[in-house]
This record gives structure tokens, C-alpha cells and sequence, in this order.
């Protein structure tokens, strides 16, 4: 005997998303940091679990914090863990604590450069450039170490040490890093050093890592500026401006005085003028534009 269609479409059918999920102000820090509604779900809540990252709940529902999030520990232990061939050589003589600010570069500070360039090319496109570059390398701990600092009130500045042992170029040892704010500042100072010496070896070769660089550097003039770390407010608008502008006097002089030539890593300098005016664009809101006209 057939069953009615009215009793057959009876049953009213659950919209997507409300089958019985809890809804809750609070989550886990990987859901908080990407602004992502967090069901709770232990171990893993459904956003990590769909989109394949580590899920680490608040460190304030824990009875004792720990001094660096699991997950990212955990894949740091991997890292350190792992043959030294299988890493590039600026890599080979790190520690603990600087995997530790890699993994969390890599979790969480790569997937915001596709959010701010609004285009998906940018986040595997930073990570390789840090895996071929020791300055960009040195520059993301220094970015990791501040956007950390700022989205993790708990996170304890003992956990940060000097790249005087990471480098595996520079000779001069740099004073202990005391804080996050110090450990950025010292790897942001030493990515800076590492790229000069390349554009004096290099020159113009060397011209596509030069505006690589002013895109991290721009980044760490932002997060700087924000925590008053040495750069705040008019002071780290102007800086943030004389990387820009840097940037763009590189990109004038491959795209329109005869010098223009093949990129290695990224995959045109349109990919670099774009990004750079996404941030002369957040200059110039600011009240800080810059002069100079690509």
C-alpha cells in the first residue's frame, strides 16, 4: 500500500546547520582567532574537524594553562623531530620555541594573507617563500611572535629566545629576547639585515624578494603599530609607508625601465603591485597616503 504523499512529507525536513548544535559565546582559540562559530566538540569542534586544523580549546577552561598551545607544540615536536635533509638549511639549527612560533605562523598568520589580499594564491605563496628565504623566514617568527602576543593574553614571554642560534649566517649573537615584543624585534632586525646583504650580492636578481620583503615587513609595521611595540601610531603608519614605497619604486623600475624579467616564486609581479596597493589603499584611509603614483 502506497503511503500518502502528505504523510510521506509530513516529517518537516531540519534546515542545515540548527540539527541540536549547541550554541555558545566561547570555543576553541583556533575558531576564536579565525572569528569562527565553535560548537565546543571534544577533542576536535566540527570547524577544525572540517577544514583539517588543530583544535585547541581556551586556555581559561583549562585547570592548569599550558605554557604553548598543544597543537602547536605537537607539530613542532614533528618538525624537530624530522630528518635535517628534509628542511632547508636556515632551518636546520632551530629549536623548540621557534618551530613552536613557525607552526603557529603556519596555522594561523598564512591563511590571513589570502583574508587581507583577498585572493587564495597568497597564503601557499608566503609559505613557500619562507621555506627558500632565510630573511622571510626570520620575518614570519617575528610576525608569529606579535599576532600571538596579541590574540593570546596568556602567552608567556619566557617561551621566546634569540635568533642568535637560529641563524645560520649571522655571526654577531644578538642580546636574549625577553618578551615576544623583543624576540619579534630581533628576528624582524635580522630578516632586514639578511635581505640588505642579498640586494647588495644580487642587485637586481634579487629585485623579486626585495618587494617579497616589503609585504612581510609592511605586516610587522602593522602588528608593531598596534601594540606600540617601538612604532606606534603616526610613527608606524610612516614606516608602514616607507616599505610601500620601496616596494613600489622596485616594481616601477622592473615593470617599466626595460629591466622587467621572470619571477621565481611568485607567479607575476602583477601579484606584488596588487598587494602592495591593497596596502596604500589602507595608508591613504588612515590619513598616512603615500606620495609616489604607480
Amino acid at each position: 500500500m502506497d503511503v500518502p504523499t502528505k504523510a510521506r512529507c509530513g516529517a518537516k525536513k531540519q534546515r542545515p546547520g540548527a540539527r541540536h548544535i549547541k550554541r555558545v559565546k566561547s570555543g576553541c582559540l583556533t575558531c576564536k582567532i579565525r572569528h569562527k562559530k565553535c560548537d565546543e566538540k571534544r577533542p576536535s569542534c566540527t570547524q577544525c574537524l572540517t577544514l583539517s586544523h588543530n583544535c585547541e580549546f581556551s586556555t581559561s577552561t583549562a585547570t592548569t594553562p599550558p605554557t604553548t598551545p598543544p597543537s602547536f607544540t605537537t607539530t613542532a615536536t614533528t618538525l624537530v623531530q624530522s630528518p635535517l635533509t628534509t628542511l632547508p638549511y636556515h632551518q636546520h639549527q632551530n629549536n623548540q620555541t621557534t618551530l613552536t612560533h613557525f607552526s603557529f605562523f603556519r596555522e594561523v598568520c598564512a591563511p590571513e594573507y589570502s583574508l587581507f589580499y583577498t585572493s587564495p594564491i597568497w597564503e601557499p605563496l608566503i609559505l613557500r617563500v619562507i621555506l627558500h628565504e632565510e630573511f622571510a623566514w626570520h620575518a614570519a617568527l617575528a610576525i608569529s611572535a606579535l599576532t600571538r602576543s596579541h590574540y593570546d593574553s596568556s602567552f608567556s614571554s619566557s617561551s621566546s629566545s634569540s635568533p642568535a642560534a637560529t641563524s645560520s649566517t649571522q655571526g654577531d649573537r644578538l642580546d636574549d629576547a625577553t618578551s615576544p615584543h623583543a624576540f619579534a624585534n630581533s628576528h624582524y632586525t635580522l630578516a632586514l639585515r639578511l635581505l640588505n646583504a642579498r640586494l647588495e650580492r644580487e642587485g637586481w636578481d634579487a629585485a623579486e624578494m626585495a618587494v617579497l620583503g616589503s609585504v612581510m615587513f609592511v605586516n610587522i609595521e602593522f602588528l608593531r603599530a598596534g601594540a606600540g611595540g617601538g612604532a606606534g601610531g603616526r610613527k608606524g603608519r610612516s614606516l608602514v609607508g616607507v616599505h610601500v614605497e620601496g616596494g613600489l619604486g622596485v616594481l616601477r623600475c622592473v615593470m617599466r625601465e626595460g629591466k622587467k624579467r621572470a619571477t621565481r616564486l611568485v607567479e607575476g609581479w602583477d601579484v606584488l603591485e596588487d598587494a602592495l596597493g591593497v596596502v596604500r589603499g589602507q595608508i591613504e584611509g588612515l590619513g598616512g597616503g603615500g606620495e609616489s603614483k604607480l
